[in-house]
Parts: C-alpha cells; structure tokens; sequence
C-alpha cells in the first residue's frame, strides 16, 4: 500500500498562492483586509508599549498609528508605527539626561515593537488563512 506525505509547507504555499492570485482579482477587498489587519497591528503594539512603559497617558500611546495600504513591489503592505518622537528613544534606549547634562546612566530599552511583532505576524497568518477561506466560500466570484 503507498503512503502518502503530508507536508505543512505545502499548504502555507496554496494559502500564499491564493492570497496572491486574491490581490490580483480582488484589490479592494485585500485592502480592506490590510486595513483592518493593521488596526489589530496597532492595537496590539499600543497593548505592548503600555506594559512596557507602565503608562496609560502620553504621547507615545497616542502616536502609534496605522499606515495606509500601499503596494510595492507587486504586493500590498502596510505599516503600523509609532510617530512619538521619543519612541525610537524607549525602544532602543538611551542616556539619561538630568538638568541639561548627560549622566553616565544609560536607560536601556523596553522594545515594545519588537517585542509585538512575533504577536502580530501571529494573528495576522491566521487572519489570512480566514480570508482565503472566505474566498474559497465564496467561490473566487465564479
């Protein structure tokens, strides 16, 4: 009797064949989809930059914002970033400065982007095997 393999890879490549050939036929509809992703994208880092930070009030919450969809390169993307302009420095890190003078302390960073990302490329695969299913559902409009 043959036995058949069953590989994982292989359907991640269907399912990224299918959102590919989905943004051929459908652009409006992955826009709308890149859009609602990138709001849960936001969402997510504003989760993690709170924990981070420890604080519910600021600028650094309310600069984190959602880019609009744009394609480049043949595919739609888009961004979720944060526009404070202290961000990068609770990030990364940086020099304490006390009255006007630098100190030796170095503050390090907190990283909630990076510490976001893995969570949000987590969802966002599972929200696009959900939308290649609906296209499935739905017949691929034929």
């Amino acid at each position: 009797m043959a036995e058949a393999t069953f590989n994982s890879k292989d359907l991640e490549e269907l399912a990224q064949n299918m959102y590919r050939t989905a943004e051929k036929l459908y652009p409006k509809e992955v826009k709308r989809f890149l859009q609602k992703e990138g709001n849960k994208g936001a969402g997510i880092l504003r989760k993690k930059t709170r924990a981070a930070t420890k604080k519910k009030t600021g600028n650094l919450i309310r600069g984190i914002k959602r880019g609009s969809v744009y394609q480049y390169k043949g595919s739609y993307q888009v961004r979720v970033k944060n526009n404070a302009p202290h961000a990068h420095l609770i990030e990364y890190g940086h020099v304490l400065w006390v009255n006007g003078t630098q100190t030796e302390k170095f503050v390090p960073g907190k990283y909630p982007l990076k510490k976001a990302a893995p969570e949000i490329a987590a969802t966002l695969t599972g929200d696009v095997d959900g939308f290649v299913d609906d296209l499935i559902s739905k017949g691929f409009g034929l």
